[in-house]
């Protein structure tokens, strides 16, 4: 297995070979990463509410535990978790909001995947945490060097990234994640639970905040 922060095709092939609640679980475990984020916008602007993504997740996994999948419940908590995805228009004074809206898109899409786990749909998730990132590091670069870059190619920046602790813990978090739900045929409490709280950051997202 050799997944890469910017290259989805291994991830999706390691997807394909996993069944659709399995991919559920993959995708609710990335959520878990990214939810953190959005509590910062709420700090720091006063703007959404996370509890909503909260509950919204905690229902993901309510439906991998077995509860039976309600399409009309999915597309309501759609709707109010749509609407939680924060606007750069309302909340400017947050330096964090592309974070945020990452976290609550990923959480729509993981929804989303409840009614279709496809391997395309999970790779939506997998690309809110590159984007994540991607993006907090690209704008800590910009404060130490704003013209850091013009002086690398779209390729160098992507290697560097790809270096940082954070890609690596993540790739590994993720890579590890798919060889344990390869490993287990049928998913019960105990090992679901594990994996939902298998990411021990202090509470911190995967990018260390808040």
């Amino acid at each position: 297995m050799n997944i890469k922060l910017y290259e989805f095709d291994v991830l999706e092939a390691e997807l394909t070979e996993l069944s659709p609640v399995h991919r559920l679980v993959f995708a609710a475990s990335c959520c878990e990463r990214l939810l953190p984020n959005y509590s910062l916008v709420k700090q720091e602007d006063g703007w959404g509410d996370p509890s909503i993504l909260r509950n919204a997740l905690n229902e993901v996994w309510s439906f991998i535990e077995g509860k039976p999948v309600n399409a009309k419940q999915i597309c309501q908590l759609l709707k109010v978790c749509d609407e939680a995805v924060p606007n750069a228009d309302y909340v400017s004074g947050s330096q964090y909001d592309v974070e945020a809206q990452e976290a609550a898109s990923a959480i729509c899409f993981t929804l989303e995947a409840c009614l279709a786990p496809t391997p395309k749909n999970i790779i939506k998730v997998a690309k809110c945490v590159m984007n994540t990132i991607d993006g907090y590091l690209s704008a800590m670069k910009d404060i130490e060097d704003p013209n850091w870059w013009e002086e690398k190619s779209l390729e160098e920046k992507k290697e560097e990234f790809s270096k940082h602790v954070f890609a690596i813990r993540e790739i590994a978090k993720q890579s590890e994640d798919l060889q344990k739900l390869k490993t287990v045929e049928k998913l019960d409490i105990n090992f679901i639970q594990c994996l939902r709280t298998s990411f021990v950051n202090q509470r911190k997202s995967l990018i260390d905040l808040p």
